[in-house]
C-alpha cells in the first residue's frame, strides 16, 4: 500500500468525520513535563505497572487519508475501457507513543506478556459392595463359592488458570471494552471487487478511507506520579467498513511519451504505472456507494 495522498482527502463514507491529526503526547513526572513519553512507556513492562484511563468516553468514528491500494492505470486508447479489480485494504491501529500500545513491539517483544498459571489436580473415591455366597453347585463339588461384587468410582477434577496480563498494550485493551463493551481489534482486513470506467486519456488510481475509532486517555504509571497525556490510540472500527473512491487524472502526455517513435503503442490499452506522489490533487473523485455505484464529491 502506497502513502496517503494528503491533498486529496475527501470526506468520509456516510456517518464519518474526516480523521483530525493525532495530537502530540505529552509526557509528566507530577507537575514537571519530561523531554519524551517514551521513557514512561517504557516503565509498563513490569506486572500491573500501568493503567489506562479513557478520558473522552464517547467513541469517535472517524475515516482516515486516503491511501493508495494499487497501482495506477492510465488509458491510451481512444475510447472508454472499463478496469475490473478486486482490493484488498488492510486497516491496522496506530499510536501517538511509538507504538507502545499498538506496534509489533507489544505482541512480540517486552511490553506486552502474557503469563498463565495453572494446576490441575484429581481426587477419587471408590466404593466396592460384596456378597459371597456358598452353597452346593453340583458341577464345582459341595461348597463352591459365588462372589458378586458391585463397585462405584467417583472421580472430580480441579483445574485453575490465572493470566496476569501486563504492559500498556493489555492496560488499554482492559479499559476499551470496560468502558464500550467492544473487543478492540488490531487488525482487519476487507477485500471488495470494484469495476470503474475510465475515459481516454485519464489515469485512474483506487484509494480507501479506513473507518477507524478513536479514543483518547491517560497512561499512567502506577505508583510513580508519572503519565502520559493526550494518548490516541486509532484502531479498526467495528462498526462500520471502509470506503473504495478513485482518484482520476488527465494525462495525455503520458500516453504520448510511452509511444515509441513513429509508431503506435505495442499493446494499447490500460497501462500501468506508479501510483501518484502525495500532494498531486485529482480531477475528480469517485466514491463507492453501498450499491456498487460510484459517485463524484
Amino acid at each position: 500500500m502506497a502513502g496517503p495522498v494528503e491533498a486529496a482527502a475527501p470526506t468520509g463514507p456516510a456517518g464519518l468525520v474526516q480523521l483530525p491529526p493525532m495530537p502530540a503526547a505529552r509526557a509528566y513526572d507530577g507537575d514537571t513535563e519530561l523531554a519524551s513519553p517514551e521513557e514512561v512507556a517504557s516503565q509498563c513492562d513490569q506486572p500491573g505497572a500501568c493503567t489506562f484511563r479513557i478520558t473522552d468516553r464517547i467513541v469517535g468514528l472517524f475515516g482516515s487519508a486516503v491511501a493508495s491500494v494499487g497501482n495506477a492505470a492510465i488509458n491510451c486508447t481512444g475510447e472508454d475501457l472499463e478496469i475490473d479489480r478486486s482490493l484488498t485494504v488492510a486497516s491496522s491501529s496506530t499510536d501517538n507513543i511509538s507504538g507502545s500500545i499498538s506496534g509489533k513491539a507489544t505482541v512480540t517483544g517486552s511490553i506486552d506478556t502474557t503469563v498463565t498459571a495453572s494446576a490441575q489436580g484429581s481426587q477419587s473415591t471408590s466404593t466396592t459392595n460384596s456378597t459371597v455366597q456358598y452353597g452346593p453347585n453340583k458341577d464345582k463339588g459341595p461348597t463352591t463359592q459365588d462372589k458378586f461384587q458391585d463397585t462405584t468410582d467417583s472421580t472430580g477434577t480441579v483445574a485453575g488458570s490465572n493470566a496476569l496480563h501486563l504492559g500498556a498494550k493489555a492496560s488499554f485493551e482492559l479499559a476499551f471494552q470496560a468502558s464500550y463493551a467492544k473487543q478492540w481489534q488490531a487488525t482487519v482486513k476487507e477485500t471488495t471487487r470494484v469495476v470503474f470506467t475510465v475515459s481516454s486519456n485519464d489515469e485512474i488510481q483506487f484509494g480507501a478511507i479506513n473507518a477507524v475509532t478513536r479514543v483518547v486517555g491517560i497512561l499512567s504509571v502506577n505508583h510513580t506520579g508519572r503519565f502520559i497525556k493526550n494518548v490516541v490510540v486509532d484502531s479498526p472500527s467495528v462498526a462500520t467498513s471502509s470506503s473504495i473512491v478513485a482518484q482520476t487524472f488527465s494525462r495525455p502526455d503520458v500516453c504520448l511519451s510511452l509511444r515509441p517513435p513513429g509508431r503506435a503503442l505495442p499493446q494499447p490499452g490500460l497501462v500501468e504505472v506508479a501510483p501518484e506522489p502525495p500532494g498531486r490533487v485529482p480531477d475528480a473523485v469517485h466514491a463507492r456507494t453501498a450499491e456498487g455505484t460510484w459517485s463524484e464529491r
